[in-house]
């Protein structure tokens, strides 16, 4: 079964004639010309007929699978005309409603799901990173959660639906496909989820419950037990998380191309996306914790985050299995919509330690000159009221967290290099060469500065 790609700029077709790794995911290999895009534009004008009012309940009844399957199926910037042209009207109609009644209030834990997704569908003009992952959609949920619940459960729960939908695409695609790539690329994602724990430590029991009976993952080449075990595990895990969970990464996987390893991409910084927004929100309760003199507190939740920074690897292992071309192609599409957006990233450096505006390639978000960062609470608490044994404690958490931060930018780093070279970057940087000096610069200049006396802290 044949394509579309007849919208695509600079169609790849030969890319296309395979699934899986350097191909076509098996949404495009599956779709029929015209086809998706008939069934997304009569349901979404049947919900129109049912919905003129946009209450609440209609709103939950919102033909989302028809919507993404169209997506998924021609790539977001080849959606068809008329498909987005709705959409736009839905989007204006909808921010009117909701602004009439209310219920757009301050942050993004306001507002339907369906307002928060709208945006992604209409960004082929002026998208960016956080159109391109979702990120609106993904806070709505962590601050609803957080009114009942410690936020990094809602986050662990939702990286862990990330990772084991990206194990269920990885698959699928090896149905399709005898390739040693493919069975590579599937066996990195089904070991992400086995050692979820490392990444998401809250729902270890929930992961170690479904996976317990599941075979270890050994080099060899049988390609239909691998796609089997990887499938059932994945469908074992995401049973156990809520439906709106579920709902939320499915409805946040709107790939611009046709392409299957850019629905690894997106899933992979989507919950790289996760784990910045967890260590920032931990070094914003570590600032409080130490403002208010519970350096205990302030110790426990560093470490916490550290240990998920320095399991980054095994998500970078997935990352590794991009082929240079397919990224080539993901990336000559995907101009506007670079990671050095990412809010969290730069929350996380500006969270850290005082920064000169534009000091260094990683430039972190400007804060207020009376904003607390972790290091001055710190260099003020030594300096007043500390004992040496509990600012050591601290110190020593702290090179940790900084450590494994640097590090995973100097992963970073080399991933980029094997996979798009010395090539610029997106987003105007000098590629490769931007990550290499991004990775010299410390969260806590002063304590690097302390730790080797006599050098320049970076």
């Amino acid at each position: 079964m044949g394509v579309r790609t007849e919208k695509s700029p600079n169609a790849w077709p030969a890319m296309l004639q395979d699934v899986g790794v350097g191909g076509a995911s098996t949404c495009a290999w599956q779709a029929v010309p015209d086809g998706s895009a008939e069934k997304a534009l009569s349901a979404l004008r049947q919900w129109r007929l049912r919905a003129s009012a946009l209450r609440p309940d209609h709103l939950a009844d919102f033909p989302f699978q028809a919507l993404v399957n169209h997506y998924r199926g021609v790539g977001r910037l080849s959606a068809a005309d008329s498909v987005a042209a709705e959409l736009r009207r839905l989007h204006d109609s909808l921010a009117e409603a909701e602004a009439e009644v209310e219920t757009v209030r301050a942050g993004a834990a306001s507002g339907s799901v369906l307002a928060h997704w709208l945006p992604l569908s209409i960004d082929q003009e002026d998208g960016d990173y956080h159109t391109y992952i979702g990120t609106a959609l993904y806070e709505r949920h962590w601050r609803q959660q957080s009114e009942r619940r410690p936020e990094s459960e809602a986050r662990d729960e939702v990286m862990v639906a990330l990772m084991a939908d990206l194990l269920a695409t990885e698959g699928r695609a090896l149905v399709h496909t005898a390739s040693r790539d493919q069975y590579a690329r599937t066996r990195a994602a089904y070991q992400l989820l086995k050692q979820s724990a490392t990444l998401a430590p809250t729902m270890q029991q929930d992961v170690a419950d479904v996976s317990s009976g599941a075979p270890a993952v050994a080099d060899g080449t049988d390609g239909t037990a691998l796609a089997t075990d990887s499938m059932g595990l994945a469908a074992d895990v995401l049973a156990r998380v809520p439906d709106a969970v579920r709902q939320l990464v499915d409805i946040t996987m709107l790939p611009v191309t046709q392409l299957h390893d850019e629905q690894m991409f997106i899933r992979c910084i989507q919950i790289f996306e996760s784990l910045y927004a967890h260590v920032a929100g931990g070094l914003e309760r570590a600032i409080a914790a130490l403002e208010n003199d519970e350096a205990d507190e302030a110790e426990a939740v560093l470490r916490d985050a550290a240990a998920r920074v320095e399991a980054m690897p095994i998500l970078f292992r997935v990352l590794t299995t991009m082929p240079r071309d397919a990224f080539a192609v993901i990336r000559n599409h995907t101009h506007g919509r670079s990671a050095i957006q990412s809010r969290s990233y730069r929350q996380v450096e500006s969270l850290s330690a005082p920064r000169d505006e534009g000091a260094g390639p990683q430039r972190a978000d400007r804060r207020d000159d009376g904003d607390s960062t972790l290091q001055s609470v710190y260099l003020e608490r030594v300096e007043h009221r500390m004992t040496a044994a509990r600012a050591g404690g601290l110190a020593d958490v702290m090179r940790r967290l900084d450590l494994a931060w640097r590090t995973s930018k100097r992963t970073h780093w080399g991933v980029t290099l094997k996979v798009i070279g010395t090539v610029p970057g997106t987003g105007g940087t000098s590629g490769a060469d931007y990550l290499k000096q991004a990775a010299g610069i410390s969260l806590f200049p002063a304590l690097a500065a302390e730790a080797a006396p006599g050098t320049a802290s970076q």
